[in-house]
């Protein structure tokens, strides 16, 4: 039986295999970030106001569910990543399972999901997982998206 060959490619200096996995660090929005980011990208009460949120079923303030991954993706995937990003292809299956809080930390892992290697082009479209975890372990988030970058030379 033939083997079969998975791609080894290497994107900003790192080495990404089917299977690679990172630690992002740590995620922990004030308040004020929060808000600001609900302002513009998901204004409703209780992203936004304080008191408000307090009614809900919630019982306090949460950040829209696309602040968590979005946060991640500026502050650390770009800086990872950036030389080699083409565009974004798609977002799939991104599910929230809790809440995100202002003021507690989260963590992310990203692994690598799929690897299509556009043979001699130069380019490998990425699926990759994020998941996004609360200080205990528990899966607060999780999404794929698929992104085309540039190989390294």
């Amino acid at each position: 039986m033939p083997e079969i060959s998975t791609p080894s490619i290497s994107l900003n200096g790192h080495r990404v295999e089917l299977d690679s996995e990172w630690e992002l660090g740590e995620l922990n929005t004030s308040l004020e970030e929060v808000i600001n980011f609900a302002k513009v990208i998901d204004p409703l009460p209780f992203h936004t106001d304080p008191e408000a949120a307090k009614k809900t079923h919630f019982g306090r303030l949460i950040a829209p569910g696309t602040m968590m991954y979005s946060e991640y993706h500026k502050r650390v995937f770009i800086p990872m990543f950036l030389p080699t990003i083409i565009a974004g292809q798609s977002v799939r299956n991104w599910n929230f399972y809790l809440p995100h809080f202002p003021d507690r930390p989260y963590y992310c892992t990203l692994k690598v999901a799929a690897i299509d290697l556009r043979e001699g082009s130069g380019f490998a479209s990425i699926t990759w997982h994020f998941l996004m975890r609360d200080a205990k372990g528990t899966l607060v988030q999780e999404v794929y998206p698929q992104i085309l970058h540039k190989l390294d030379s």
